[in-house]
């Protein structure tokens, strides 16, 4: 089963998704961009999901939350 920020994150994503199809057509961009974008994304995520059990995806949030400091203090805090 996938954890609750896994899921989150994928619901922003779908979510960015939506705005760009919609924006696109106001800044002249092909549709295909996005929708190649989507294509590409969603299937990402689907093989993470199916072959990784969103392994993968729990390995980008841990990437991207040891860029931020407060996660850095903690990790410290932990460590000590």
């Amino acid at each position: 089963m996938m954890q609750q920020t896994t899921l989150n994150v994928i619901a922003i994503g779908i979510f960015g998704m939506t705005l760009s199809a919609l924006l696109t057509p106001i800044f002249n961009i092909p549709p295909a961009i996005p929708a190649l974008a989507t294509f590409g994304i969603l299937g990402l995520v689907t093989v993470d999901s199916l072959s990784f059990q969103g392994k993968g995806t729990t390995v980008l949030l841990d990437w991207l939350a040891q860029r931020r400091s407060d996660y850095r203090l903690i990790q410290d805090h932990c460590r000590n």
